[in-house]
């Protein structure tokens, strides 16, 4: 992809340091306002609880940030694929603690216990559902929960996540029609579990 540029390609070779301190402050300003919100709501996604999710979202920037001198002069696109697989490593590493991701899925059954009213992410999501559809989503594989995320979350078509994910959009349509199909066989079970559905 071209990234990971070493210093004379970018910010040193050719630019006074002021200069040079000036692009990398514009390519951080210019990436976070691009990419944040959709990186936050794969955060979302993947980790359920907002608070969590914002935490990683910073970190995620907070690392581009570190590295911006890199990223001078790189395309939208390569930088929006390399936040998302930072943010996505960071969500797995966060789940991978069993006891994170107990406490997560507590969360989780004590909201559909309450009565969950409070909108996912501002777009209409329905988000008395969502409790439900958090649960359907972690058990299916990482790389099918991103496909769906990517998919339901932010609207991308095959052709776009493939470029995300670096996989080819056949596989794309192919794992999305899967994880669909796993995802309504979990909530037909919890529906049938919570008289939410009927047979007649």
């Amino acid at each position: 992809m071209g990234l990971g540029k070493s210093k004379d390609e970018f910010g040193g070779k050719g630019f006074p340091d002021g200069q040079a301190c000036r692009r990398r402050h514009e390519v951080v300003a210019e990436s976070y306002e691009r990419n944040y919100n959709r990186i936050f709501r794969y955060c979302l996604g993947r980790l359920y609880d907002r608070a969590i999710a914002e935490d990683v979202a910073a970190s995620t920037f907070l690392t581009f940030a570190q590295n911006a001198e890199s990223f001078v002069g790189e395309k939208d696109d390569n930088i929006a694929r390399w936040l998302f697989t930072v943010a996505r490593n960071s969500a797995n590493g966060y789940l991978r603690k069993s006891a994170r991701r107990k406490d997560i899925l507590a969360k989780v059954w004590k909201d559909r216990k309450a009565g969950f009213d409070r909108n996912v992410d501002g777009r209409g999501f329905v988000s008395a559902d969502w409790p439900v559809l958090y649960e359907a989503l972690m058990k299916l594989k990482p790389g099918h929960r991103d496909v769906v995320l990517l998919h339901f979350f932010e609207g991308l078509d095959a052709s776009e996540i493939a470029d995300l994910l670096d996989i080819k959009p056949a596989s794309v349509r192919v794992t999305r029609m899967r994880a669909l199909r796993k995802m309504r066989i979990a909530l037909n079970k919890t529906l049938d579990s919570s008289g939410g559905r009927s047979d007649a």
